[in-house]
This record gives structure tokens, C-alpha cells and sequence, in this order.
């Protein structure tokens, strides 16, 4: 199960970024040539990973402890609530003047999420809870 959502978490943030370089015509250069990894690019990428991380926790812990289908299915239904809240908040602020979409947003949200996900999980087999 571990490998199987690292691998769609993989797959889905490597479609991401391909779509986006192939659909804006910068075909055969590496998409992370285009981050800026001066002092506000690092703060942005860390501020989205560490957002999402209670998220992710929080939300597979809930769902843990509700019982039945959503104990086997939690982390796939975490990993699916917190895709669709990092989609709809990146959505929004497309539509913002003062705001800017961004797809390494999306995937550092994801990233974050994940993050969270294996911290529950790690919790969860730990029963520290």
C-alpha cells in the first residue's frame, strides 16, 4: 500500500509538471530549471509542505478511527480530499488579481499531504494514540 501511494503521488506530480512545460511550449528543458530557489521560492515551497501536513494527519487519524471500509481506505480517501483541497485553493486564487496559481504549489500541497500520511501512519502502528 506504501508503494503503491508513493508511486501515484510520483505519477501524479510528474503529469503535473510535464503537462505544464509541454502545454506552454518549453519542450526538453527540466521543469525544476525553472524554480527559483532564491529566499522567497524556498519559503513558498516550504510554507505549502508544511501547510498540508496537519491536513494529511489529521484527516487519515479521522478516518482511522471511524472504523469499517474507511480503516483499510483512509489513506487513499486522505490522499484524494487533500489532491481535491489543494486543487480547489489553487483554482481560486487563478481568479484572484492579487494571487498567483501555481503548479509546484499543488504538487508541494501534495507532497505535504503525503508527509502527513506516513506520519499517521507511523503513529497508528505505534498506538501512541
Amino acid at each position: 500500500m506504501k508503494k503503491a501511494l508513493i508511486l501515484y503521488s510520483y505519477f501524479t506530480m510528474e503529469m503535473i509538471v510535464i503537462n505544464y512545460y509541454w502545454d506552454n511550449g518549453i519542450h526538453g528543458s527540466s521543469p525544476w530549471k525553472r524554480i527559483k530557489f532564491d529566499k522567497r521560492g524556498i519559503e513558498d515551497i516550504i510554507s505549502n509542505l508544511l501547510g498540508f501536513i496537519p491536513l494529511g494527519f489529521a484527516c487519515t487519524l479521522t478516518l482511522s478511527r471511524l472504523g469499517g471500509a474507511f480503516v483499510r481506505k483512509a489513506v487513499y480517501v486522505t490522499l484524494f480530499l487533500c489532491v481535491l483541497v489543494s486543487l480547489f485553493i489553487e483554482t481560486a486564487q487563478a481568479w484572484m488579481p492579487s494571487r498567483s496559481s501555481s503548479q509546484l504549489d499543488l504538487m508541494c500541497n501534495t507532497a505535504g499531504s503525503v508527509i502527513g500520511i506516513f506520519m499517521a501512519h507511523w503513529v497508528l502502528k505505534k498506538e501512541l494514540f
